[in-house]
């Protein structure tokens, strides 16, 4: 059974007082959280020592920023920032069980309470009507009120709830990595006689300067009149289908996508972001084929026979190298990093160790893909053991 109550009926919507972020600062190690406008991190920008009771805010409540508007569960008391206000629940036994009706529904809201004015926000939010279970009364003439509602109900129904949607994610999410690992080669995860030699022998190291095993070769676009509105997108399609690297941290560099006719495109190549923030000189492997937007450059190794995993092993000495040396305000260009040298193994006639490269690299996937595989068959096994099969 259920009845119908208002937003006021359960909760005081307060306005936060503010603490200006300019007079105090972050601390990783401190206790209060400092809640913000920000729909990011649970609406969290940092933490906070403690500061004062006038503008500390009691926590076991729910906040929301005035940009998002997305409501927030704040287990602990917090500080807040402008635009910001506060949901404290009238009832007793407010828990994050409970919190998670609540936003789920105040949630569905927010374009509701968006479309006004900020003054109108704890009105709209006050007359929000929503329905919830009640405990029925043998009395026709009851009259339902807060204390009526079955708080119990509601906690086993929506535990059930995540719990089920926990189980659902995980699942295809360990199918998802099963189906890869298997396409990948990486399910077999058993170290050899070979992978254990390569990880314990004693190996002969040299330096060589970068420029003596690459060359920088160019992957531009082909169209004089291009415009990246229409010529490229940040999602790959059949039309769109070469990657086109950055200055990107992540995505293995890619930001963008363009269509095959338009670029000249190499292969087997070592990518390095030369410029950006906090992207300059990482280093990432392109083995398909990808061309340049900007602030990157591909090199090519002048050795035969390359392969991923080879060029895996030297992207990583490069790396090594350019973020130590170089950064936002140095960037990480071909005639600085041509000129610097890297560590790797030789032969006993002192050319590059490309086989050893390539063994090594097989035997560490295997290293630090094992704990995963390990934990996918498990869970898989659980799975079906719940399932009886």
């Amino acid at each position: 059974m259920n009845k119908t109550f208002y937003i006021s009926d359960l909760f005081d919507v307060i306005n936060n007082p503010q603490l200006d972020k300019e007079n105090f600062t972050f601390s990783k190690d401190a206790q209060y959280p400092y809640f913000t406008r920000t729909e990011n991190n649970n609406g969290i920008l940092g933490y906070v020592e403690y500061l004062d009771e006038d503008h500390k805010i009691t926590g076991n409540s729910l906040a929301v920023g005035m940009i998002s508007m997305k409501f927030h569960y704040m287990t602990h008391d917090f500080y807040a920032g402008q635009f910001t206000k506060t949901l404290i629940p009238k009832f007793v036994n407010f828990d994050e069980t409970l919190a998670l009706f609540f936003i789920s529904v105040l949630n569905k809201h927010s374009a509701y309470y968006q479309s006004y004015l900020v003054r109108e926000f704890v009105p709209r939010v006050n007359n929000t009507i929503i329905e919830l279970p009640v405990i029925e009364n043998p009395n026709p003439d009851h009259e339902y009120t807060v204390d009526d509602i079955d708080w119990q109900y509601m906690r086993d129904r929506i535990t059930e709830l995540e719990h089920d949607r926990i189980t659902e994610l995980e699942h295809d999410r360990i199918t998802e990595l099963d189906a890869y690992l298997q396409a990948t080669g990486l399910n077999d995860y058993e170290m050899t006689e070979d992978d254990k030699k390569v990880l314990s022998e004693k190996v002969e190291f040299t330096d060589i300067l970068i420029s003596e095993l690459f060359d920088k070769v160019e992957a531009k676009c082909k169209k004089a009149d291009f415009d990246k509105r229409k010529d490229t997108s940040s999602i790959p399609t059949d039309e769109f289908c070469i990657p086109l690297i950055n200055a990107k941290l992540g995505d293995n560099g890619i930001m963008f996508y363009g269509r095959k006719e338009d670029w000249n495109t190499q292969s087997m190549c070592i990518d390095v972001i030369q410029n950006g923030a906090v992207a300059t000189g990482k280093v990432y492997v392109q083995p398909q084929a990808t061309a340049v937007l900007w602030d990157a450059y591909l090199i090519q190794p002048t050795f035969d026979d390359v392969t991923e995993h080879s060029l895996l092993y030297l992207a990583r000495c490069i790396e090594k190298l350019t973020k130590e040396r170089f950064s936002y305000e140095k960037k990480a260009t071909w005639d600085r990093i041509k000129e610097c040298f890297i560590t790797i193994p030789i032969k006993s006639d002192g050319t590059p160790d490309f086989d050893y490269m390539e063994r090594y690299i097989r035997a560490m996937e295997k290293v630090v893909i094992a704990d995963v595989v390990r934990y996918k068959d498990k869970v898989i096994e659980t799975m079906k053991k719940v399932a009886g099969e």
